[in-house]
């Protein structure tokens, strides 16, 4: 690829990135800005025809069906980021409801032992393993994966709290009630209570409804989760297709239309603008933006103390 083509890519992709973020009348307006400051500060043509480059650009972004386009654009992909706002926020749920649930339950593996019962003697005695294939397993691995922080969740966690957490947690939750409401052995797992540890069902069962909290959330946002999920997986393939006809609107490789037309006086002056002037822009685009949302949070909390 020749330079000349990654200058044009990336100036394409910088404009397109922050006009996800900003307004195209904000993005036009600190172009305006930027084309004003280089203008009273250069002497240079080179520098002086980027700042007619970046006006260019402003004016197009200015354009009624330009700015509808962008307009229609970014309401689907806030649409899109929304979606994936809601579904970091229930992982962030699930992350600590299931470290209280794995505190919990990992006192109960702590307690119990694969054995059998003996129901004439009324005692337990320990095996080695499960006599059975079809014994269901009391396997907390993957909830401990679960409650540790979200940036450490790997593919397979992420798999697994999508897929097998919720019937993990009901089933879990069953075999806890069972031992702190007096079984001392389930059959369905093989598990005993270890001698000697009975005492610790009784104190588990203060926990009990704490547990019940953190399980029922659990499942709530584990719901929530896929949902978004699934949002984003129909969303997302659609949201980049049409930005990416934007983008090759921009570079000119749009098959002609309406919006090739609108986006044709752009074409010129993306492919030579050079990116780091840009680049420039949309770091003051927006820190602009930044500020506002920080003066428009404060402004409650000034009406509040007054």
């Amino acid at each position: 690829m020749s330079n000349d083509q990654r200058s044009e890519m990336d100036t394409a992709s910088v404009l397109i990135s922050l006009l996800q973020q900003a307004e195209p009348d904000e993005v036009a307006t600190t172009l305006l800005t930027e084309a004003r400051e280089i203008s009273r500060q250069e002497a240079d043509l080179q520098m002086l025809a980027q700042s007619d480059h970046l006006t260019r650009i402003a004016r197009g972004l200015r354009n009624e069906k330009i700015r509808a386009r962008v307009q229609e654009l970014r309401s689907q992909y806030g649409r899109m980021k929304k979606h994936e706002e809601d579904g970091e926020r229930a992982c962030g749920r699930v992350e600590t409801a299931a470290a209280r649930a794995f505190s919990t339950f990992s006192k109960l593996e702590e307690a119990t032992t694969v054995g059998t019962w003996d129901s004439l003697t009324q005692t337990g005695h320990r095996l080695p393993m499960p006599r059975s294939s079809e014994t269901r397993k009391f396997r907390l691995e993957g909830l401990a994966a679960v409650a540790r922080p979200l940036s450490s969740w790997d593919e397979k966690t992420q798999d697994y709290v999508m897929g097998q957490l919720a019937e993990d947690l009901t089933a879990y939750q069953d075999l806890f009630d069972a031992f702190v409401d007096g079984e001392d052995y389930v059959a369905e797992y093989e598990l005993i209570v270890k001698p000697g540890q009975l005492y610790r069902m009784v104190e588990l069962a203060g926990e009990q409804n704490a547990l019940h909290q953190d399980v029922e959330s659990l499942l709530r946002d584990i719901k929530v989760i896929q949902q978004e999920s699934s949002s984003i997986s129909e969303l997302e393939p659609h949201v980049r297709h049409w930005w990416g006809d934007f983008r090759r609107g921009l570079l000119g490789n749009l098959v002609e239309g309406e919006l090739s037309q609108a986006l044709a006086p752009l074409v010129h002056p993306v492919k030579v603008l050079d990116p780091a002037v840009m680049m420039r822009v949309a770091k003051k685009a927006l820190a602009v933006g930044e500020q506002r949302a920080e003066t428009s949070a404060e402004a409650p909390e000034a009406q509040q103390e007054g």
